[in-house]
Parts: structure tokens; C-alpha cells; sequence
């Protein structure tokens, strides 16, 4: 194995040489080959370079324009652009001229995008060294560049083609450009800007060489340039700058002087600043400006920096009362911060400054302003450009004239946060929603979005006004709160009644009060919550003024109070004022509903003629039938009226106190249906709406007072007054109240001459016009068919009238000392009069004897006036009774009445049953001791008041079981017979007949009987006393005889004895005359009338009525005297 392996080396090892020998062989030859080759190069290169000398000496600038145009135009061929040169030359000492050198676009027939008359590439070299060492450039001169630097139809600029450079492969050389003329313009938004630039020298310098005299061409390189320049806006310009050939990127400084601001250029601050400036019609200023920027190609510049001063500025602007002139101060821009600084101008007389800086960041733009205004006159020209966050408030105050203002405005992403300081040196407002003026106005207003703060003094119709306040965000949903404050007091004029006209709700509530005077007035202005309602609330103080609502025309004079107007709601409080003695107050409100509610309150009021004429005409007729006097001590009223329908609703409570003890006149009444003065009335009176109610009402007259509960009703067609209770104490019929009353009623209380106290208790109504169904009056007239004649003025009553020591003349009887009760039911209307009563009376007394226990009814009209059963009686179906009483033991009954005519004419009938004798001893006072029996008797009396003579009527007297023995007459007559009392009683029964005529007393019968004799007779008595009487004696009863011996028996008894009386009643003078012969005029005498029983009471007898003679006719005398 180990053989095998050497012999294989050993045949590599001889390859591999002569490989290497036959690999030289093949490089000697292909050497000398080589060798050949060079020298033939080398000689042909020395024919070339000679005869390339000489045509460089004389063609080689027409040779290399071709090459240079193609070499261009291959460059920008991908750009569109197409290079062409006019012609060239190179000139020894100097360079290659290319003249009339153009860059224009393919695509287009317009103008060369660059054109250069001349265009020298400098270079030191001789064709020799050009030659040897190739072209080295040491400078590029161009002459007379002119360039259109505009942008396309498009936007876009052709000139954006050339950049980037294209690269080259040689050194960078300075390029020098002298006389060049541009043409620049842009397009911003809508506006198109364009500038021309002459004599433009720009130098651009290649980079500094720093690894040697050259720099490899991968390397980029950086220029740098240099310029001057005039243009239409700038005097002069002077810029340097570098251009980096790799990226396009340049940056550029320098200053320029007198530089022009003019309007186009306000177009492309508009778009810059992203706001719309048309309203700008005018800019001129002349700015000295320094800047640097850098940008990349001709797109928008990527970095700046600038900084001068503007002078002698003026703009004009719609939204500015007067232009801007004057206008001077310095600036600074750079991407990050714009800033302003030190601007003044004069706007009208006003001066202005504003200091104004923006900064960006990657969140945006961030602004903040200041500015100054001094004496700036304001008008509305500036409102359409009021913010809308202040706009509001513009328009709500509307402000003109002179004031000075600071604004500082922050704005940012966020949105612009303006704050706006105003001193106020001579303004005037005019508030939308109470137009009126006020003038002369200073202070300061500071207003931002979060805060609106004022404090202002001004003057309104020559009195000072103060506004103070603060507003939370202002404007639409501003929160907070604005006092205005009037320090002197203003007169109430047409003019502040005008300023009412923006709420014609208030104004014409306002002029419906007819106010004078002077006001004070204070303004609250407030919102309480965003998006909520905004409150306004005008307070306005009344000093000294005078008012007259027309709805109640009462005048108020020296009148103060406040009346506060809240949104839609109007409130009155504390107002008072005064109408002579009277003093008056007065609240209420008027609200959205457009009711108008008034609450007064009164004292000391002087009822007058002006207080009826301000009440309604419902209420007036009561006034004028009531006929008030005096001061109301207090009066509330309540007075409510609709605005839109002039519905009135109205509420009167009038009350009187108990001043008897002050030196002041209280309230009086005089009513016209009975005109008897009540003083010192105290009590309260209420109207509520028509309806009337009096509590507790009292008065008086001398020693008579009257106390009154009650309720009415009143309206245009009548009213009513129901008194109940009504009370009348310790009234006495004096002539002061007769005259007072009614004729009708007067006349019968002065016929019948009614004395004593009264006292009345119980219920009057007093009813006018159409009567009101509602009500139920005391009575309704029989014979009115329940109507009313609304002319005439109607009372009813209902009255408990106590009777103390009252008395009154009936037929010319004086009844006196009743003591009772009357009850009594009426109506008086017109000429008529009527009173039903029922007489209940403890004690009555006529003629010195006492009547007890007095009950029946009573009845006067206009007429007559009746009692007992001839009494009218308040309800038809009413039986007729008799007045009745107790008396001597007995019952009495009586009726009767008495015309009001000229003669007084009356009847009276009237009977006594069961009388006793003892007790009309008693109550006459005789002196007898035994003296008994029961009474009964019956009289009927007719006659004329005035007339004595006229008396007519007849009676009866009947006793029985009666002990009569020791009257006077009896004992004489008793003496005469010689009959001794032996059972204490001598006559026990006894009847007497008369009949009245004129003065005299007829006694037709007149019969004593006894057990043991009787006695008969007649005779007359007149109204003195006197007495003429003859009797005749008759043996025992005779009802008890036989009837066959009676008529013998008596005839003998008349022959025995005939007994004379004369005298006296109380001084009988008896005489007898034995066996007289007189027998027809005994016969006459004993002639006996046949009895009539009564119907009143069983058992009496009374004699026929006479036929009277006074005019009674049948129809008014009960059926028991017929």
C-alpha cells in the first residue's frame, strides 16, 4: 500500500512542471504581440493630439456646443426639458462663451423656462493643457439670466424640473450671476401673487476643499450664494445662501429695506392664517426686514427666521370705523413663534398698540395678542364682527362712543380665548329690553369667554346710574349676575313711559296707574343656571309721587313704595300714599296669566265723593242709600282684573273701632229709607264680588245704639241687604226720629203718640231693583205679585221689639207702662206700609189698673191701625183672634182700629169674662170689705180722635154670685129699705145695660137682685161722674117666682117705694118716694130689652149692635158683634 502511494506522487509532481513550462512559453508570446500593439497606440495617439491641436485652436467651440445641447438634453430628457444653445466659442485666457443658452419645456410653447444671453465656463488652461489634463473649470459666469418662476394652470411650477441638479463628474467651480430679471409667483388658495425681480447678482460659491484642491463627485457638495436684488415691493435686497446639489435643500439670509406691504399680500396671510381677512380692502406699509430661510427644490420653505420693523402702516377694514394709519412696530417670525411687538397706529383720534405672538408646537398653532385702544370711537359698524360669544350682550346694550380698550387674546387647537378690558371715558347704552337711554357712561367693562365683568357710571335724564356685575361665560348660556343702580332720583316722563314700549304688557299696566313723580330704580340682571331662563328684575322706588288707577279712580298723593318687575311677573310693594287725612297702601302683582291683583289698605279714609266715585257702579247705589260720613278707620281691599277681557273682581272689608275716646270723627251713617244719623259706627263691612257681609256692625244715636249682623248682594240691576241680626236698644219715639222716618210710618206713630223705650231685636232687609231669587225676604207684599218696581226702594223686617214703660193713645185711651214683647213682621215700599205683630206683654196699664199677661196681634199700614181679630194677618189662611189680657181676675178680650184718616176714626169692641169683684177692689182701691162675685162685660165704642162729641156705643155689665153690700150706693140704698145684713150679702147678682152717646152714659137697665129684695131702675151718667138714677124695689129674685104671680107681684112691688140717686158716683145722694103714682113711667122703666146672648163667651149676654154712624161698614166688625 505504501509503494502504491509514492509512485503516485511522483507522476503528479512531473504534470504539474511541465504545465508551468508550457503556461511561460504562452506569456512570451503573447507579449511581444503586445508590445506591437502599444507602439502602433503610441502612434497613432501623436497623429491625433497633432491634428486635434490644431482643430481645437479653431473649432472647438462649434464642436462642443452639439455635444454640450445633446449632454443637456439628456439630462433633463426625463424632465421634459429640451436644452439649446445659440452658439459657442472658447477664447484662450478666458473660457467657453455659450451664448443665448435656453431650458425650455417639451410640452409647451410659451416661453424658455430659463434663458441666458451669456454664459462663460472660465478656465486658465490652454487647449495644450486641456488636452493633457482635461477641462478644469475655475468659474461659470452668467450674464442676463431671465427665468419664468410661475406656477402652471395646474399649480405646479416648470422650474421644479430641474431640481434635484443633475450630479457631475468634476469639480464644483463658483458660479457668478449678474443682471438677472425673475419672474415670481405663487398661488395661495383663490389669490394669485407675482413679483418681478431686477438686477439680481447672485454668487454661488462650491464648498471649501477640505482633503485637497478636489473633492471626489460621490461626495455631495454644498454651494454657496450670494444676491442682491431690487424689486416692485423691495427698494433693496441683499441675500446669501447655500444650496446642497444632493438634496435640493437651500438656505437663504439677508435684509431687505423699504420693503411694501400691499393688499395681495393679505390674501396670503388670510389663507396662512386660516381665516377669511376680505374685509381688509386697503394695506400699505414699508417694512426694514432681515430673514433667513430654508427650504428644499421650490416647494414651501421648511424653516425661516424673520425679524424688522413696519412703518408708516395704514389699513383699511369695514369692520373699523375709521382706518388704520400710522401704523409702526416690529416683528419676528420663525416657524415656532411669529411675534409682534410695539405695533402703534392712530384709528380716528384713538390710538392703537398690540403686541401679538405665535408659537407652534405638534399640537398646533398656540396665539396670544395684546393690544391697546385709546379714545376708539365705537358705533354700530362694529357689530356684524362682534364674536358671537360677546355678540349677544352687543346687542342687548348696544353701545356708542368713546373708550379706550386692552385685549388679550390666547388661541390655540382649542379654539381663541379672547379677554377684552374696556374703559368706558364717554358711552352710551341703550338696553333692548328697556330702551332707555343712558348717556355719558365711564368705568370698565372685562369681558372673556368664562367672564364678563362691568363696573360703569353713567347718567340717565341727568341722574347717575351705576352698573355693577359679573357673567360666567357669556353669551347664549351665560350664568351670573348684573346690578343697575339709579343714585339720583329720576322724574317720571314720556320718555321712561316710551322705553316701556318693548313689554306693551307693562307699559299699559304702568299708564293705567297715571303715575307722577320722581323714581328711583335698580336693575337686576341675573341667570342662575346654564341653558336656564334668564331673569330680569327692575326695581323702581316711587318718591313723592302721585297715582290714579283708572280701574279704581281714587288719587293718592305723596305716594312712596317699589314696584318690582320680575321676568314676565310685576310686583307692588309697600306702595302708600295719602288722600287727605286718609293713608293708603297697597301690594300686588301682575303675572303672565295677564291678571292684575291689587291688595290695598287704608286708614283714616275721608268718605267723600271721590272715594263713591272710585268704588263700582254695583256698589254706588248702596253708597247713595246708605249716605256714609266720616274717616273709615281701616279698609282692606283686594282688587283683581283681567288685562286681556277686563274681567274685575273686587274685595272690600271696611272696619270701624271705637274712637268715641280720640278727637276724631268716626264713621256715620244716614240711610235714605230712614234718615235717623247713626255716630261712631263700629264693625267691619265686607264686598267680595257683589256679595256683602257685616259683622258685628254698631253705632249709635245719643243713648240709642244699633248692632248689625248681616249679608247682601249687589249688581246692575238692584242689590239687597239682609240685617239679621239686627239689634236697636233703648230707642224712645222722639220728634227727631219721627222726622227721620217714612211720612207714611210717621204719621201713624204721631196718631197713636207712641212714648216710652224701645228695644228692637231681630231682622231687617232692605231690597233695590230686580229682586234675586237667591233671596228670601222677611215678607213678600201680598198685592206685588212677588215683583218689585225697580224705582222704588223696598224695606222688610222681622223684629222682636221689647216694650219698656211704652204707651200709646188708642180711641183716646192711653195705654202706658207696657212692659213685653211685640213681634212684628212688615214691609215698607214706596207709599206703602205694612206691619203684622203679635203683642205679648207681661204688664200693660190703662186708666191706673193693671192688664196682665197681654197677647194677641197688632197690625199697621199706611191706613189704619188694628188689633185683635180686625187685624190683618201676615198669612191668609191665619184665623182672627182678639187681642187679649188678664184683668181683675178675669180674661179680657179686645178688638178694634183706627183710621189715619183727617177725623181719626176708630172702633173699639172689647168684653171681660169672669171677672172678679174683690179683684177690681183691689185694683181700685174701694173700701169694702165684703165684697165678691164674677164679672162679665161687653162693650163696643165708635167714634172720631178728634171729635169727643162723636162717641157712640153701647155695653153690658153683668156680676154674679156676688156679695155686694158696703158699696157706697148699695149702703144708702140698703138704709132706705132698713135691711140688715144678716148673711153678709145683699144683692148677689146684678146686670146693668148702657148705651154711649157722645159725653153721657145711658144706663137703660139697671138691676140689682138679692134673696130678700131686687131692685130696678135706669138712669144716665156722663164722663164726669155725675150720676142721675131712680129704682124701684122688687121683693126676692124673680127668677124665682112663680109666672102667674110675678107680673102681680111687681106691679105691687112698684107701688110701695121709688128710690132717687143723684150726685156723684162715689157721692150717691139717695132719696125715696113711697106710693107713687107714676105708673106709666114705672112701666117704661121696668120695660125689659130682650137679651142677646154672646158669642164670645157662653153665657153673656150683650145688646144689639147700633147702626153706627163713623163709617164702619159691616165688613171690618168680627161676626160676634153682629
Amino acid at each position: 500500500m505504501e509503494g502504491s502511494g509514492e509512485n503516485s506522487n511522483e507522476g503528479t509532481a512531473a504534470r504539474s512542471v511541465s504545465q508551468r513550462a508550457a503556461a511561460c512559453l504562452h506569456a512570451f508570446e503573447a507579449g511581444c504581440l503586445a508590445y506591437r500593439r502599444f507602439v502602433l497606440f503610441l502612434i497613432i495617439i501623436c497623429t491625433l493630439l497633432v491634428g486635434g491641436w490644431w482643430v481645437a485652436r479653431k473649432q472647438l467651440g462649434p464642436i462642443v456646443r452639439p455635444w454640450i445641447e445633446r449632454k443637456a438634453t439628456e439630462l433633463f430628457a426625463d424632465r421634459g426639458l429640451e436644452a439649446q444653445i445659440g452658439s459657442a466659442d472658447f477664447v484662450e485666457g478666458q473660457g467657453l462663451w455659450l451664448r443665448n443658452v435656453s431650458l425650455a419645456s417639451t410640452d409647451s410653447t410659451g416661453p424658455a423656462l430659463l434663458h441666458v444671453d451669456e454664459l462663460l465656463i472660465r478656465t486658465d488652461q490652454t487647449l495644450w493643457n486641456i488636452a493633457r489634463h482635461g477641462f478644469q473649470p475655475q468659474r461659470i459666469l452668467v450674464r442676463h439670466l431671465r427665468a419664468n418662476l410661475t406656477p402652471e394652470a395646474d399649480g405646479s411650477y416648470a422650474a421644479e424640473r430641474l431640481w434635484p441638479l443633475p450630479q457631475g463628474n468634476g469639480n464644483r467651480v463658483p458660479i457668478s450671476i449678474v443682471d438677472a430679471a425673475l419672474t415670481v409667483g405663487g398661488s395661495i388658495g383663490p389669490w394669485r401673487l407675482e413679483e418681478h425681480i431686477t438686477n439680481l447678482q447672485i454668487e454661488i460659491l462650491p464648498p471649501a476643499e477640505p482633503n485637497g484642491p478636489e473633492i471626489p463627485a460621490a461626495i455631495p457638495h454644498v454651494f454657496q450664494i450670494s444676491a442682491e436684488l431690487q424689486t416692485t415691493r423691495i427698494g433693496k435686497l441683499r441675500v446669501e445662501g447655500r444650496y446642497d446639489e444632493s438634496t435640493a435643500a437651500w438656505t437663504l439670509g439677508g435684509d431687505a429695506h423699504n420693503l411694501r406691504l400691499s393688499t395681495d399680500l393679505i390674501r396670503v396671510s388670510e389663507e396662512l392664517a386660516g381665516q377669511s381677512l376680505s374685509d381688509i380692502a386697503r394695506l400699505d406699509a414699508g417694512i426694514d426686514l432681515e430673514f433667513r430661510v430654508e427650504g428644499v427644490g421650490l416647494g414651501s420653505p421648511t424653516n425661516y427666521w424673520a425679524a424688522g420693523t413696519i412703518v408708516d402702516g395704514r389699513l383699511d377694514d369695514a369692520r373699523l370705523p375709521d382706518p388704520i394709519v400710522n401704523l409702526e412696530g416690529s416683528f419676528e417670525a420663525t416657524p415656532e413663534r411669529w411675534r409682534l411687538e410695539g405695533i402703534r397706529a392712530l384709528v380716528g383720534q384713538g390710538r392703537v398698540s398690540v403686541n401679538a405672538e405665535r408659537n407652534a408646537s405638534s399640537t398646533g398653532d398656540h396665539w396670544v395678542i395684546d393690544g391697546w385702544v385709546d379714545g376708539v370711537n365705537v358705533d354700530r359698524r362694529l357689530e356684524p364682527y362682534i364674536p358671537p360669544s360677546i355678540k349677544h350682550h352687543w346687542d342687548e346694550y348696544r353701545p356708542t362712543g368713546v373708550m379706550d380698550a386692552c385685549v388679550h387674546v390666547e388661541g390655540g387647537p382649542g379654539g381663541w380665548h379672547p379677554n377684552l378690558d374696556l374703559t368706558l371715558h364717554d358711552v352710551s347704552f341703550v338696553y333692548a329690553v328697556f330702551p332707555y337711554p343712558v348717556h355719558h357712561c365711564q368705568g370698565t367693562v372685562s369681558w372673556s369667554p368664562e367672564r364678563l365683568r362691568l363696573d360703569i357710571e353713567g347718567r340717565a335724564s341727568g341722574s347717575r346710574v351705576v352698573a355693577k356685575g359679573e357673567y360666567q361665560n357669556p353669551g347664549a348660556n351665560s350664568v351670573g349676575r348684573v346690578d343697575i343702580e339709579l343714585l339720583d332720583q329720576l322724574p317720571i316722563s314720556e320718555e321712561l313711559m316710551h322705553a316701556l314700549r318693548s313689554q306693551p304688557g307693562i307699559e299699559h299696566t304702568v299708564r293705567q296707574f297715571s303715575p307722577k313723580g320722581q323714581l328711583g330704580v335698580t336693575v337686576a340682571l341675573e341667570r342662575h343656571e346654564a341653558g336656564g331662563d334668564f331673569h330680569r328684575t327692575y326695581q323702581i322706588e316711587i318718591f313723592d309721587g302721585s297715582l290714579r288707577y283708572e280701574g279704581l279712580p281714587y288719587n293718592l298723593h305723596g305716594v312712596t313704595g317699589k314696584i318690582i318687575v320680575q321676568d314676565d311677573w310685576m310686583y307692588f310693594q309697600e306702595i302708600r300714599g295719602h288722600n287727605g287725612s286718609g293713608l293708603i297702601s297697597c301690594s300686588g302683582s301682575v303675572g303672565p296669566d295677564r291678571w292684575l291683583n291689587l291688595s290695598f289698605e287704608g286708614s283714616s279714609l275721608p268718605l267723600d265723593e271721590e272715594l263713591r266715585r272710585a268704588l263700582p257702579d254695583s256698589l254706588k247705589e248702596t253708597w247713595d242709600n246708605m249716605r256714609p260720613a266720616g274717616h273709615l278707620d281701616h279698609l282692606d281691599a283686594t282688587y283683581r282684573r283681567q288685562l286681556v277681557d277686563q274681567t274685575t273682581e273686587l274685595t272690600i272689608k271696611a272696619r270701624m273701632w271705637d274712637r268715641r275716646s280720640e278727637e276724631r270723627t268716626g264713621v256715620s251713617v244716614r240711610p235714605v229709607w230712614m234718615p235717623f244719623t247713626w255716630h261712631e259706627l263700629t264693625g267691619s263691612i265686607t264686598y267680595d264680588n257683589g256679595e256683602i257681609a257685616i259683622d258685628d256692625l254698631r253705632g249709635h244715636h245719643g243713648e240709642t245704639t244699633i248692632s248689625v249682623q248681616g249679608v247682601g248682594r249687589t249688581n246692575t240691576d238692584g242689590w239687597w241687604l239682609d240685617l239679621s241680626p239686627c239689634s236697636i236698644d233703648r230707642i224712645e219715639p222722639t220728634a227727631e226720629l219721627l222726622e227721620s222716618l217714612p211720612p207714611i210710618v210717621k204719621q201713624g206713630l204721631r196718631t197713636i203718640e207712641l212714648s216710652g223705650r224701645l228695644n228692637l231685636h231681630g231682622r231687617i232687609a232692605v231690597l233695590f231693583g230686580q229682586r234675586d231669587p237667591r233671596f228670601t225676604p222677611p215678607l213678600v207684599p201680598r198685592d206685588s205679585g212677588g215683583a218689585v218696581p225697580p224705582h222704588e226702594l223696598e224695606v222688610q223686617w222681622d223684629q222682636t221689639v221689647d216694650l219698656e214703660r211704652a204707651g200709646l193713645t188708642i180711641a183716646g185711651h192711653r195705654l202706658h207702662d207696657a212692659y213685653g214683647t211685640l213681634k212684628t213682621v212688615g214691609v215698607m215700599m214706596g207709599e206703602r206700609m205694612e206691619s203684622f205683630g203679635q203683642l205679648e206683654l207681661d204688664s200693660l196699664m190703662w186708666r191706673d189698673t193693671q192688664i196682665r199677661d197681654v197677647r194677641g196681634p197688632l197690625y199697621l199700614d199706611s191706613t189704619r191701625v188694628a188689633f185683635g181679630s180686625m187685624a190683618s194677618q201676615a198669612t191668609e189662611r191665619a184665623t182672627p183672634r182678639p187681642l187679649s189680657g188678664s184683668w181683675l181676675g178675669g180674661r179680657v178680650q179686645v178688638d178694634g182700629q183706627m183710621q189715619f184718616d183727617n177725623n181719626l176714626s176708630f172702633m173699639v169692641q172689647g168684653s171681660i169674662g169672669e171677672g172678679r169683684l174683690e179683684a177690681a177692689r183691689d185694683e181700685f182701691g174701694w173700701n169694702v170689705q165684703d165684697l165678691s162675685g164674677a164679672i162679665y162685660a161687653g162693650i163696643r165704642l165708635e167714634g172720631s180722635g178728634t171729635d169727643a162729641n162723636s162717641l157712640a156705643g153701647h155695653g153690658r155689665i153683668e156680676l154674679q154670685d156676688a156679695t155686694i153690700y158696703e158699696l157706697p150706693l148699695m149702703v144708702n140704698l140698703l138704709k132706705l129699705l132698713s135691711i140688715r145684713q144678716v148673711d153678709r150679702t145683699a144683692f148677689t147678682t146684678s146686670t146693668i145695660d148702657y148705651r154711649i152717646e157722645r159725653d153721657r152714659v145711658e144706663l137703660q137697665r139697671v138691676e140689682l137682685a138679692g134673696d130678700a129684695i131686687s131692685l130696678a131702675g135706669s138712669g144716665e151718667l156722663d164722663f164726669s161722674g155725675r150720676l142721675q138714677a131712680q129704682f124701684y124695689t122688687r121683693v126676692g129674685r124673680q127668677e124665682l117666682k112663680l109666672p102667674i104671680l110675678s107680673p102681680l107681684v111687681g106691679a105691687a112691688s112698684r107701688q110701695f117705694l121709688l128710690i132717687r140717686v143723684d150726685g156723684s158716683l162715689y157721692d150717691p145722694q139717695v132719696t125715696q118716694v113711697p106710693f107713687p103714682k107714676i105708673n106709666d113711667a114705672i112701666q117704661a122703666m121696668t120695660a125689659e130689652p130682650t137679651p142677646a146672648e154672646s158669642l164670645l163667651w157662653p153665657g153673656t149676654t150683650m145688646p144689639p149692635a147700633p147702626n153706627p154712624s163713623t163709617g164702619f161698614g159691616p165688613s171690618i166688625v168680627p161676626e160676634s158683634w153682629r
